[in-house]
């Protein structure tokens, strides 16, 4: 099922410097491949009608180079060490002070970022990258092959990373000159052009590897804002780098901060606690009609889904996996829990972006509960009892979960 989002955020002019970040994170979580999908999201992104970071006295829609952009979000960041950061939801914060090789457009195309190109070998299993020139990490360091294969293989290989299997395809990185890296894989994978794209391609400073610097007290990148504090589950602070390679951030300080509760997070940006801030499907309506308020409601790449674990008992036969599927009656959940912000789906792409095939049909698997019956009986899976493993801390995914459990 594809659903809708909803984020509040202020003035176009405004969301755009420091929202994009967080659009951009959101926006990579469909190259995951789960077994089943089940949601859709659409994000609304909500935003103050007159903001204009904190400097009330600026005209409406105008930016205050010197200002303050607080954008409320609902959990905190899992950790601050990039390669260990545990889900892609961490993008929001890490993405600010961390660049990454390569961008993802709001539209979700893949784009150039601390790589300028890439291009493939015609076997596909070499990928080579030509790197920006004229990049400075906070601590002064230089971006450039050295940096980048240092990165690439503490990605893959520190103890604890959270992408190596995102980046499970390379077997090694070579530096062919200072501003040249050659990536050979140990199968042809075009999909690892996109996980550069999210916490596998951060690029950390080099020094700030070499020295030992704790990556989870302090963040050392090369994006457009540098982290000045974190406090955990609270709020997480930033100030322009001056030296960043590309547009300058609009204004001088960037707070996100953690607001766990839906409710409050609308109340904080009425009363102008914050300036922007995502809000639940079932609050769409109430600010529809706000005059204070701007709601922008965009068709995402998130959706929600099922990993069914095959080794399982009777999860390991396909019949199973698929009678669960056909169990789901998706389009009610879309219905009750997203108040109809979504589309039932099971290509993991929206209509009209580029990955999407229209040669398939987009519901694969269609609610028949007579159907799942069949199947699982054909299975010799009579006693069936599964458990699930549910994000508490993520809004609507206990709803959604509930849900599943109630059919």
């Amino acid at each position: 099922m594809r659903s809708r989002l909803s984020t509040i955020v202020p003035r176009p002019t405004v969301a755009g410097l420091s929202v994009a970040a967080t659009a951009e994170a959101k926006s990579y979580r469909s190259f995951s491949r789960p077994t089943s999908c089940v949601v859709f999201l659409v994000l609304f992104t909500l935003v103050a009608a007159g903001c204009a970071g904190s400097a009330g006295s600026q005209a409406q829609g105008t930016v205050d180079p010197d200002g303050t952009f607080v954008y409320a979000y609902p959990i905190t960041v899992s950790r601050l060490d990039p390669h260990r950061a545990s889900i892609s939801q961490d993008g929001t914060t890490l993405f600010p002070a961390y660049d990454r090789l390569v961008h993802l457009a709001p539209d979700g195309e893949l784009i150039p970022g601390l790589a300028e190109s890439w291009e493939f070998s015609a076997d596909g299993t070499t990928l080579t990258m030509k790197l920006r020139r004229g990049v400075t990490f906070h601590d002064g360091a230089t971006f450039d092959a050295r940096a980048a294969t240092m990165n690439l293989e503490r990605a893959k290989n520190v103890e604890g990373s959270s992408v190596t299997t995102d980046i499970a395809s390379i077997e090694s990185v070579e530096i062919v000159d200072d501003y040249t890296i050659q990536v050979n894989l140990s199968k042809p994978d075009v999909s690892v052009i996109g996980a550069l794209a999210d916490r596998a391609g951060i690029q950390v400073s080099p020094r700030a590897l070499e020295e030992g610097v704790n990556l989870d007290e302090k963040m050392v990148g090369a994006g457009p804002f540098k982290m000045v504090s974190h406090t955990a589950g609270a709020t997480t602070v930033f100030t322009r780098f001056d030296d960043y390679w590309g547009d300058p951030a609009k204004v001088e300080t960037l707070e996100i901060r953690v607001i766990s509760d839906q409710v409050a997070r609308l109340n904080a940006l009425r009363t102008g606690q914050v300036d922007a801030t995502t809000i639940g499907a079932n609050q769409v309506r109430q600010v529809k009609n706000d005059p204070t308020l701007e709601l922008k409601l965009n068709t995402e790449l998130q959706y929600y889904y099922i990993v069914q674990n095959r080794s399982r008992a009777k999860q390991d036969d396909v019949r199973v996996r698929r009678a669960m599927v056909h169990a789901l009656d998706r389009q009610s959940i879309c219905e009750t829990i997203f108040f109809g912000y979504c589309e039932v789906t099971d290509q993991p792409f929206p209509p009209g972006y580029y990955a999407y095939n229209d040669s398939i049909p987009d519901v694969l698997y269609e609610y028949n509960p007579d159907k799942a019956r069949r199947l699982l009986e054909q299975a010799g899976a009579t006693n069936l009892d599964i458990s699930f493993l549910v994000p508490a801390g993520l809004p609507t995914y206990p709803e959604v979960a509930q849900a599943i459990q109630a059919q």
